[in-house]
């Protein structure tokens, strides 16, 4: 996963003329507005809408159940501890990776002067990192399975989490309390697996429905995620700093909060009277293909 992020960056940053013309076109496209301290909660990138939702997020993250899956499987709470904190710094590198590797991408576009998304050569903005992996790397036999190998590896460690802490969900939380007796080995072993099989295909359902909402894949992972991450965070909190909260009222309240943040995730997708965050600046067109530029300005004219 590293290895391929590495190479995009590398081989970008070379192209666009080094960190700093990176840098450079970046800071002129006004990709580094990093101190909008506009209070208004309705504009969407702001310095406190970033850092308290990073914030809320980043307690969601340390509350999930794969989290705590991985946690209960250390040996002592102290051996929690360090993984914890080998986590954090890795998380926060890899973060910083993907975002500079937008910003990579941005400046290498504006350097040949054809951004992809404005000229019609793609027709999503997730398109766009794997667009210029091909284009960076269309000279060298290879790169682009690698980048390939690196995103899949990304989303099937992820997904392989996932599957196997829904599996544990279902045959403790459910099929134990169910059956009040004992379940044998081999009996809990193959619900298990069939748990994740019902699983997968349920997680490809759900998938193929969010990719007709539109809009950049981060923003859709962001909404889906903070919609069941938040109320989990709450009612962890709860449970450790209230000792007088039962547990119908950490119930009723961890409901309430999932069908509140579930409608002000579906609001933000399909509203069609909500104020959009404007899209930044598009890289210069002047040098695309004339093909593409054509179908552009026919579009445009529509």
């Amino acid at each position: 996963m590293f290895s391929g992020m590495a190479a995009i960056l590398i081989k970008g940053t070379i192209d666009v003329g080094g960190v700093d013309a990176v840098w450079n076109k970046a800071m002129d496209g006004g990709r580094f507005n990093l101190f909008n301290f506009d209070p208004d909660p309705t504009v969407r990138h702001t310095f406190w809408s970033l850092f308290f939702g990073s914030l809320a997020r980043g307690l969601g993250f340390g509350f999930n159940q794969p989290t705590c899956q991985r946690i209960s499987s250390t040996k002592s709470l102290r051996d929690a501890y360090k993984v914890m904190l080998l986590t954090a710094p890795l998380f926060f590198l890899t973060m910083s990776l993907a975002c500079y590797e937008g910003i990579v991408a941005y400046a290498y576009y504006q350097s040949v002067e054809c951004d992809p998304l404005q000229s019609d050569q793609i027709t999503n903005p997730n398109q766009i990192i794997p667009y210029m992996v091909m284009d960076i790397f269309k000279y060298l036999p290879g790169m682009p399975g690698l980048f390939m190998a690196s995103l899949f590896s990304a989303s099937l460690s992820t997904l392989s989490t996932g599957l196997s802490s829904m599996s544990a969900i279902f045959l403790q939380d459910i099929v134990k309390k169910i059956y009040k007796e004992e379940i044998p080995e081999m009996k809990g072993t193959v619900i298990a697996k069939l748990s994740v099989v019902v699983s997968g295909i349920l997680a490809c359902g759900v998938a193929m429905l969010i990719a007709q909402i539109g809009g950049t894949l981060i923003q859709i992972t962001g909404t889906v995620l903070s919609a069941f991450g938040g109320p989990l965070a709450g009612l962890f909190l709860l449970s450790s700093l209230f000792p007088w909260a039962n547990k119908k009222g950490a119930l009723v309240g961890t409901l309430i909060s999932l069908a509140l943040c579930t409608w002000l995730g579906m609001g933000s997708s399909f509203s069609k009277t909500l104020k959009k965050t404007p899209w930044l600046p598009p890289a210069s067109t002047d040098h695309c293909p004339v093909d593409n530029l054509t179908s552009w300005v026919e579009n445009m004219k529509v």
